[in-house]
């Protein structure tokens, strides 16, 4: 049985501090300022630490907040998630909760009480955000593939235009061709002596390939330059050699008589940068929905619990880079008729 719904190939773009860049991450104070969201650095407070956990179904994170200053502190405080781009027939998004306005279910606590966070979207052209034209002629900003169709073939001839001219569609009219960025957002009081426990959770839009790219039979020598650019991407000899040792060992391996999909998921640590500070503690933990899946990602000293699972931890963590996480889901079981 299929444990994991088909869903659309999304990038990760690394995240600008004073403008909107992107994408799953860390929080960030956030200014709203001309032209739409501005991602600020603090030097109010500081990130005790984060454990975070990244999988192709869930992902969770707890922050611990302090506040460094001897009055208590207010933030405009946001959490941006990975652009949705490239909406073509190859690349049809699955979003998980389409009918609401936060789309894939994001929730938040603030010391153990769920709160309300405003989602902030923009659809967005050569920089320029056009939700309100889409809004005006009935469009989601957040494409749903057959529902946009269907809304886009009702338009009139002069509407299909004003959308042509502002570059949301092709030339046929039917093709998305904006990014969406949304941004979850609160305002959030960090008072003096006593840390805020920030707990986030989501579903993410993963990008799921049926026929992976790469997998335990990958071989460098002989793979296309296109598989050799997404080995490198996501380290994948790394994570074979890791599984190869732990075999050596005798660890028992568990193969799949059909493994047949790849998903992709990206997540945003550099603003973790701005906040007073590195990252006290900072914990990582990259899960396969089975463990017959193979998990892999650049970041050294990353550490290959099993071929399913990595984790990694580090004091005073500064992050350098965003995360990229490749999962090779495998599918166990006797070949179906």
């Amino acid at each position: 049985m299929m444990h994991r719904a088909i869903a659309a190939p999304v990038s990760a773009l690394a995240l600008t501090l004073l403008a909107l860049g992107p994408v799953a991450a860390n929080d960030s104070s956030v200014g709203l300022g001309v032209g739409g969201l501005e991602f600020t650095a603090t030097d109010s407070v500081a990130m005790v630490s984060e454990d975070l956990y990244i999988s192709p179904d869930e992902v969770r994170v707890r922050y611990v907040m302090r506040n460094l200053t001897e009055a208590p502190v207010t933030l405009t405080v946001g959490f941006p998630l990975p652009p949705l781009a490239d909406f073509s027939d190859e690349f049809n998004p699955q979003i998980p909760f389409p009918e609401q306005a936060n789309f894939v279910g994001f929730s938040t606590r603030i010391d153990g009480e769920e709160i309300e966070l405003t989602p902030h979207i923009e659809a967005l052209v050569d920089g320029v955000n056009h939700v309100a034209l889409l809004e005006e002629l009935g469009i989601s900003p957040v494409p749903m593939w057959s529902a946009t169709i269907e809304a886009l073939e009702a338009l009139s001839p002069e509407e299909t235009a004003r959308l042509q001219d502002s570059g949301l569609v092709g030339w046929e009219g039917l093709d998305p061709q904006w990014e969406v960025r949304a941004t979850f957002l609160r305002e959030q009081t960090f008072p003096v002596g006593r840390d805020v426990v920030i707990e986030h959770s989501y579903t993410p839009i993963a990008g799921v390939s049926l026929g992976p790219p790469l997998g335990p039979g990958y071989d460098g020598e002989t793979a296309g330059d296109w598989q050799r650019e997404i080995a490198e991407r996501y380290c994948w000899e790394e994570a074979m050699a890791a599984r190869d040792a732990r075999l050596a060992e005798g660890i028992a391996d568990i193969e799949a008589e059909i493994t047949y999909f790849s998903a992709e998921v990206g997540y945003i640590l550099m603003t973790g940068r701005n906040w007073v500070g590195p990252i006290g503690q900072f914990s990582l933990v990259v899960e396969g929905s089975d463990p017959a899946d193979m998990v892999s990602l650049c970041l050294p000293g990353v550490e290959y619990v099993s071929q399913s699972r990595a984790e990694f931890q580090a004091e005073d963590f500064m992050p350098d880079r965003d995360l990229d996480v490749y999962f090779y889901w495998a599918f166990s079981g006797p070949v179906p008729d």
